[in-house]
């Protein structure tokens, strides 16, 4: 009996973290130089969206800010410099999510933009 709690256990872990990372969508952002306005969409399939999670990633040599925009207004932001990761998440009530990037002193890198709108199945 113990032994089949132990698998349950550990079946439940690996769906939870499975679950838990997937963002099922990814750009990048190329000309690291420039500021950018990027706008993120659900899938055209999706309806009903309650969430949403992105993970950024990547290098950068020099400094850059990248903030994730509420009603027009800074909601979330992070200072990037040197490896990037940084995660935001959860309820989110729109079909879309606008990011800024604003670059500082930049000279190259890379940044990578992870993310998943999630919805009522």
């Amino acid at each position: 009996m113990k032994k089949n709690i132990h698998y349950i256990f550990i079946s439940l872990l690996i769906v939870l973290c499975v679950s838990c990372s997937k963002y099922d969508q990814k750009l990048s952002i190329t000309d690291i130089q420039k500021p950018q306005v990027i706008t993120l969409h659900k899938k055209v399939n999706q309806r009903g969206i309650y969430a949403m999670g992105i993970r950024g990633s990547g290098d950068l040599n020099g400094n850059a800010q990248i903030t994730l925009m509420l009603n027009d207004q800074p909601y979330k932001t992070e200072q990037l410099n040197g490896k990037i990761s940084f995660t935001w998440g959860g309820d989110w009530y729109s079909d879309s999510i606008e990011v800024r990037y604003q670059p500082g002193k930049v000279e190259s890198g890379k940044l990578y933009i992870e993310y998943a709108f999630y919805d009522l199945k």
